[in-house]
């Protein structure tokens, strides 16, 4: 039973370290442990969002399915070394009496390990376990790194999505004023293809972005660009500025809507609004 409970531990560290290096160090994968969590929770919020539409609600837990992420891989983290130092009973010896340490003693060495060498009051009981806490305080402080290697980009990139959604709402808040203003539309047409093609890259390198929900709709990504899409179409995309407008916002349509079949953009737009929360046609004065 020992032998199991110590492999079931190994295993699962090495799973857990490899989910976050997979979804860390190679931008465009979401892994196969923690994101499938916070995708399920994603998904029930969007269904109580469908039902009781709840903008604030729906956008603090986007960004606490973020930020709680790296706590997911350090909740397993923790949990499998603890399997580890508990099938020993002298892997952890009270430092005072250097008698074997109880079950929650360990779990909570097991704890701490992961980011300090500890308070004093437990400590390994053997040249062994000295090695394999060294191993978890490393991994610790190796998760804390990489934590906010992968934090500190999403945030980024979220506050990019935004900063392209008022570029769009500044041609015109409902597709019918960004019409009434085509002129200004085609002079900035080269610059927001630009910017569409940032945004496209940022969310293929970063898939977590979809959980990022904003308050307004003058800041929704999906929002504006259904308005843009919806005036292009009705001006008839006259002119080169136009067409490489639409070419830019297909492209990131196709980036950020992946797996999707290939319906036309509107049909991909409203479907892209509903799944960030902002199913309803939303006009702003």
């Amino acid at each position: 039973m020992t032998a199991i409970v110590t492999v079931i531990g190994i295993i699962g560290l090495v799973v857990v370290v490899i989910d976050l290096f997979v979804t860390v160090l190679q931008p465009g994968t979401e892994g196969f442990l923690a994101y499938r969590i916070t995708d399920a929770v994603w998904s029930g919020a969007r269904r109580l969002h469908r039902r009781a539409p709840h903008h604030h609600l729906l956008a603090s837990i986007g960004v606490a399915l973020v930020a709680v992420l790296p706590l997911i891989w350090l909740g397993l983290m923790w949990f499998f070394w603890s399997l580890i130092f508990l099938v020993n009973q002298n892997s952890v010896v009270r430092a005072t009496t250097e008698l074997p340490s109880d079950g929650w003693a360990k779990v909570y060495f097991a704890g701490y390990s992961l980011f300090t060498s500890g308070l004093g009051d437990h400590i390994p009981g053997s040249s062994v376990w000295q090695i394999v806490t060294v191993i978890s305080t490393a991994m610790g402080l190796g998760l804390v790194t990489l934590a906010v290697t992968f934090l500190v980009p999403i945030l980024q990139a979220a506050n990019a999505r935004r900063a392209c959604a008022r570029s769009i709402g500044r041609l015109g808040l409902t597709p019918d004023r960004i019409v009434d203003n085509l002129d200004l539309v085609e002079a900035s047409a080269s610059s927001i293809a630009a910017t569409f093609v940032s945004v496209a890259e940022q969310h293929t390198a970063y898939p977590m972005l979809d959980h990022l929900h904003t308050l307004t709709a003058d800041n929704a990504l999906s929002v504006q660009l259904d308005h843009l899409d919806r005036a292009l179409r009705v001006s008839g995309e006259d002119g080169v500025e136009l067409r490489l407008l639409r070419c830019a916002l297909d492209d990131l349509v196709d980036a950020i809507t992946p797996g999707a079949d290939r319906a036309a953009t509107p049909e991909r737009l409203a479907r892209l609004r509903e799944a960030n929360g902002w199913s309803a046609p939303v006009e702003t004065s």
